[in-house]
């Protein structure tokens, strides 16, 4: 057994992970999220003692989270396979490609619209002042 806190195990690989760059979109999350599971092994791996029950528990938390990723990579990998270029990149990115795309093939260029919708407008009309007082009559 490791005479490590777990605290300070997690802290030292989220400083490490910081600096680690890796892509975007789908396939830069799986990556990150291998990294999480490379975290969770290895906190087990720490905590397991002479108790063969808490051992166990840990050890089957381990193992589902474990099964659920590579059954998720499995699932992302057939997406990337149809999707490769929603795979690779985030939102913003992808928005920008289609954009790109739609202006090479001659499509007009959408006139730039908010970056956010104001709070002072209204969304939605302010609901009718008759509709709730038919609501009181009960």
């Amino acid at each position: 057994m490791l005479d490590i806190d777990p605290g300070v195990l997690v802290s030292r690989l989220a400083t490490g992970a910081s600096k680690v760059k890796f892509g975007r979109g789908v396939l830069g999350t799986t990556a990150t999220v291998m990294w999480c599971l490379i975290g969770l092994w290895l906190v087990i791996v720490v905590k397991l003692s002479a108790d063969l029950v808490a051992d166990a528990v840990l050890v089957g938390v381990g193992v589902i989270v474990t099964i659920a990723y590579f059954a998720w990579v499995a699932i992302m990998r057939g997406f990337a396979r149809d999707f490769p270029v929603q795979a690779i990149m985030s939102g913003t990115e992808l928005i920008a490609h289609y954009r790109d795309q739609a202006q090479a093939k001659g499509l007009p260029e959408l006139p730039p619209g908010p970056d956010a919708a104001d709070p002072e407008v209204a969304i939605l009309p302010a609901p009718d002042d008759a509709d709730d007082a038919d609501d009181d009559d009960g």
